[in-house]
C-alpha cells in the first residue's frame, strides 16, 4: 500500500512536470526521483552484514490453534528495518504438497519478526524458509535474497486424560503400553491426529494408577524398536515427540532427546493401542474410539473405563 501510494504521487508529479512545465513541478519530481532511488539503494545495502534464520530448529507447541513464531534478524548496521517479508513452505509429515505463503511482518527494535500460522492437528510440521525480503527505513520498497533454513514444529495434544478405574486401590509399579503402528505411513494427518490424542489421554490416564508407563513401538522404516518410560506429562510429550519422527527419512535435531530404554520385560499391566484406535488390556478389547475428532474429545472427557 505504501509503495503504491508513493508511486502514484511520483507519477502524478511526473505528469504535472511534463504538462504544466513549471519549474516547481520539475524540481519536486527530481526530488521524489532521488528519494525513490535512495530508498531502493538503502534496501539493497541493508543486506550487508545481515543474517536471517529461525531462532530454533525445533519447537514444541503445547496446544492446537493459531500460533506465533519468531524469526531472528541479526544486523550490523543501526539503520532500522520497519518491515520484512518471507516466503515459507510448510506442511505436516503426511502432506505430499506443502502450502506456500508470503508473510509480511513488522520488525521490532531487537531486529526480530513474529508471524502467525495455524496448526489444526497434532504432529510434526516442517517449515522451510525459501526467500526473505527487507524493507527500506520507511517500509516502502523491499529487497529480497534466497534463504535456506528449516524449522520443525511439534504440535502436542492437550492435557486430557482418560478416566480409568481399577479394582485395586494400590498404585501399580509399571503399566506396559505397546503401540501397533501398522499402516502408519498410509495414514492421513487427521487420522494421525486422532491416534496421538488417544495415545496421550491413555498414557496420562494410566499414570493415575501406575508410577510408570512404558510405551513401546517399532519403527519399521529404520528397523529398530523403541521404548520410553513415562512418569509425568512432560515425559509424555517427549515420548510423543519421538513418536512423531517414526518413519521420517530426515534426521531432526531436537532440543531434549527422550530417554529410550530397552523393550518392556512384560512384568507390568499389558495394554496395546493400534492405528484403528483399538485399546486392548490383557487381551480384552476395552474400547474402539470413534474416528471423528469431535467424538474422540467427547469420549475422552465423558467416558469412564473399568479394568
Amino acid at each position: 500500500m505504501r509503495k503504491a501510494c508513493f508511486l502514484i504521487v511520483w507519477g502524478l508529479t511526473l505528469v504535472a512536470a511534463v504538462f504544466a512545465g513549471e519549474q516547481v513541478w520539475i524540481i519536486l519530481f527530481a526530488l521524489e526521483t532521488v528519494a525513490l532511488l535512495a530508498l531502493l539503494a538503502q534496501a539493497q545495502l541493508s543486506w550487508s552484514g545481515l543474517k536471517v534464520g529461525f531462532f530454533h530448529k525445533t519447537e514444541m507447541i503445547g496446544s492446537l490453534g493459531q500460533k506465533h513464531l519468531l524469526v531472528g534478524i541479526r544486523k550490523q548496521t543501526k539503520i532500522p528495518l520497519p518491515r520484512a517479508a518471507m516466503k515459507i513452505r510448510m506442511g505436516y509429515r503426511q502432506e505430499k504438497k506443502r502450502q506456500a505463503a508470503k508473510v509480511y511482518c513488522g520488525v521490532d527494535r531487537n531486529g526480530d519478526m513474529e508471524y502467525g500460522f495455524s496448526a489444526p492437528y497434532c504432529g510434526v510440521v516442517k517449515v522451510d524458509m525459501q526467500k526473505f525480503w527487507i524493507s527500506d527505513c520507511l517500509g516502502i520498497f523491499f529487497a529480497g535474497r534466497k534463504i535456506s533454513d528449516s524449522l520443525h514444529l511439534f504440535v502436542m495434544p492437550d492435557s486430557r486424560k482418560l478416566n480409568i478405574k481399577t479394582g485395586s486401590e494400590e498404585q501399580a509399579e509399571v503399566a506396559d503400553l505397546r503401540l501397533d503402528l501398522d499402516g502408519l505411513m498410509e495414514t492421513n494427518q487427521l487420522e494421525l491426529n486422532n491416534f496421538y490424542q488417544v495415545l496421550s489421554a491413555l498414557t496420562l490416564g494410566l499414570l493415575q494408577h501406575a508410577k510408570e508407563v512404558r510405551v513401546a513401538w517399532r519403527d519399521e522404516e529404520k528397523g529398530n524398536s523403541c521404548c520410553m518410560a513415562v512418569r509425568n506429562e512432560a515425559q509424555c510429550r517427549l515420548m510423543l515427540q519421538a513418536l512423531y519422527l517414526v518413519g521420517l527419512p530426515e534426521t531432526v535435531e531436537i532440543k531434549k532427546q527422550p530417554e529410550l530404554t530397552a523393550e518392556p520385560d512384560g512384568g507390568g499391566e499389558q495394554h496395546s493401542l493400534n492405528m484403528r484406535l483399538e485399546w486392548v488390556y490383557n487381551g480384552k478389547l476395552i474400547c474402539r474410539f470413534d474416528e471423528e475428532t469431535d467424538h474422540i474429545k467427547s469420549d475422552i472427557s465423558r467416558l469412564t473405563f473399568e479394568l
